[in-house]
């Protein structure tokens, strides 16, 4: 099968994913990118981020239809996350200028969340027994 063939599949099983669970970018496409289809590390989390752009973009309108956000939770995500993703990518920058572009830790903070997410999934029932009792 061609690489573009195969991207293309890649890309729609997570769009699929994406809009099942809001789960795929981070966790399934850049892992996929970085070992599976070579792409460098630094240009799979820009593509991650545009990509997240195309598809989140369209499901989270579709479930605002359906009634199923909080838009008061997604405005103070917001509120935090825009200048903290405008931040991190100029952090990126900042540190590529300092020590080149063959910056490592990018697949090192991927796997790291990799772990660390889905641990906190597991726990979260947990976790939100606790929240409650405080």
């Amino acid at each position: 099968m061609p690489l573009i063939a195969i991207k293309i599949l890649v890309g729609f099983v997570v769009g699929v994913l994406i809009g099942m669970t809001g789960v795929g970018g981070g966790v399934l496409l850049l892992p996929v990118l970085i070992c599976e289809i070579g792409v460098p590390p630094i240009i799979a989390v820009g593509s991650d981020a545009l990509f997240n752009f195309f598809t989140k973009i369209p499901a989270g309108f579709i479930h605002l239809s359906r009634g199923t956000v909080r838009r008061r939770v997604v405005i103070a995500l917001a509120i935090g996350s825009v200048p903290g993703s405008i931040g991190g990518v100029a952090l990126l920058t900042h540190i590529r200028t300092l020590y080149g572009n063959g910056v490592n830790f990018i697949k090192t903070a991927v796997g790291v969340l990799l772990i660390v997410i889905p641990t906190l999934l597991l726990f979260q029932r947990r976790i939100e027994e606790g929240v409650a009792r405080c």
